[in-house]
């Protein structure tokens, strides 16, 4: 089965992360954690604000990696790493999402979720709640 490797951002601020609702697609309507693959030769890290910049116009920073989950869908395998980051712009630009929101990481269970995502928010909840 082919796998991908992707990167996404748990972007705070105040106790509250940026999600994303997916525009097109299988999982259209759904909410997921911003981010996407990472190239050939890219570190998480570069592929992650790469992907930050041309998805939502952002410039980020504080990255500090908080899980990776494993997950497989029908047709590929999914390798998703998540980090925590802050935002050093706030011109938020939406290039391939419907629709963006500021969610208390406390509310995260309460949306629907892109599949592989729901594995990631037990771990946002935990990294944050430390702090």
């Amino acid at each position: 089965m082919k796998s991908i490797e992707v990167v996404a951002a748990a972007i705070v601020k105040d106790e509250r992360i940026l999600i994303a609702k997916r525009a097109s697609g299988e999982f259209e309507g759904l909410w997921e954690f911003p981010g996407g693959k990472i190239e050939l030769g890219e570190s998480q890290e570069t592929a992650l604000k790469r992907e930050i910049d041309e998805e939502l116009n952002l410039m980020i920073s504080d990255l500090n990696y908080v899980d990776t989950i494993f997950y497989d869908y029908p047709s590929f395998s999914l390798v998703m790493h998540l980090y925590s980051c802050t935002a050093d712009t706030e011109n938020i630009i939406k290039h391939v999402h419907s629709e963006l929101w500021w969610i208390h990481y406390q509310q995260l269970d309460s949306v629907e979720w892109v599949p592989a995502d729901i594995g990631l928010l037990k771990s946002v909840v935990d990294y944050l709640s430390k702090d």
